[in-house]
């Protein structure tokens, strides 16, 4: 499918093909230099905290299951921060307090998350996959779903689909900026993964028609998104920083890559550009600190709730391409981690 949209690259130059006028991409460099100049610098290398969540049981213990039990997916649960293994074990497995549910032949896939209605209600971005066979990876996405919760109980309210026309898995990230909800995802290509921009006026994202970012405006056809940027992980977070806007991402144009970047712009829509290694993930791969090449890191973001002043707070997952394997024979491997990042005002040190 023809994308009429401008391209980035990772250094910010129009790819071939773009369709957004040079004059255009210069007024947004030089509005990038001014209001980004005094944190486009280096980023510390070293985290300032890394953190695991919880306990795990060991075999035999309350909570524990074997490697053949009925994976549970996705499941919202409320409970106290402390909550004792054969508690946490018993509302997983039996009474969770909500879930999208289960479709024929499929799953959902929660993503990106916000409220609506001043708070009335949780909305979770929902992916839908369905099988395509027996195999392991006998998968594919279908469709893209909003599943609303209340959020006081986290009863499922409503799930109701959302655009899903351009091949575009809406669920990466939701930015509340002035007036708009925008909304990120991504056009996974397996090898490739590009970045798309959606924007829905207000909070509610069923309730008024989406607009999409086509590169040079905005358009009420999903098919004219633009890709805004080449690299991104399917989820991935794009955040208020000063007055511009910094958006934190795996580098996916690195198959299994290590690498967390950082990217800046003056807006929502890009471009993002000047990008910085925030971090290299300590587990990842072969001579990563578990010595096994199955182990992979993704998916990183920040949590901007959670910053202490110039520090990001960036969380990201870690898993193995043997997990029935790996997992069970260590189960910190599957544990998320928390890295503090600072950033440096342009040329400090």
């Amino acid at each position: 499918m023809q994308r009429g949209a401008n391209q980035l690259d990772g250094d910010g130059r129009a790819a071939r093909g773009a369709g957004v006028a040079a004059e255009r991409l210069q007024q947004l460099r030089q509005g990038l230099d001014r209001c980004g100049q005094h944190l486009l610098g280096p980023a510390a290398r070293r985290p300032d905290r890394l953190g695991l969540l919880g306990h795990v049981p060991r075999p035999g213990q309350p909570g524990w299951q074997p490697p053949d039990h009925n994976a549970v997916h996705q499941q919202l649960v409320r409970g106290p921060a402390r909550q004792d293994a054969e508690d946490r074990h018993r509302r997983y497995a039996g009474q969770p307090d909500g879930a999208p549910g289960t479709p024929a032949n499929g799953w959902y896939w929660v993503g990106a998350a916000a409220t609506s209605h001043a708070g009335r209600y949780l909305d979770v971005t929902a992916l839908r996959f369905e099988k395509t066979g027996p195999g392991q990876w006998d998968w594919h996405w279908a469709s893209n779903y909003l599943a609303r919760f209340d959020s006081k109980t986290l009863k499922l309210r409503s799930l109701t689909p959302l655009p899903s026309a351009a091949n575009v898995q809406w669920s990466a990230w939701l930015l509340s900026d002035r007036d708009y909800t925008y909304i990120y995802g991504v056009e996974d290509l397996g090898s490739s993964k590009y970045q798309h921009v959606a924007r829905v006026r207000g909070d509610d994202l069923t309730a008024k028609p989406w607009e999409y970012w086509t590169g040079s405006g905005w358009s009420a056809d999903e098919t004219a998104s633009a890709r805004v940027l080449e690299g991104v992980a399917n989820e991935h977070s794009v955040t208020r920083w000063h007055d511009g806007y910094v958006l934190v991402t795996h580098d996916t144009k690195e198959l299994f890559s290590k690498r967390v970047l950082g990217y800046f712009s003056c807006s929502p829509t890009g471009p993002f550009v000047k990008p910085v290694e925030l971090y290299q993930t300590p587990e990842t791969g072969a001579t990563g600190s578990y010595g096994n090449a199955n182990i992979i890191t993704y998916n990183s973001h920040d949590h901007p709730d959670l910053r202490r002043g110039n520090q990001l707070l960036v969380s990201y997952n870690v898993n193995s391409l043997d997990a029935n394997t790996d997992l069970y024979a260590d189960v910190s491997i599957y544990r998320p981690r928390f890295v503090g990042v600072t950033l440096a005002p342009a040329g400090a040190q």
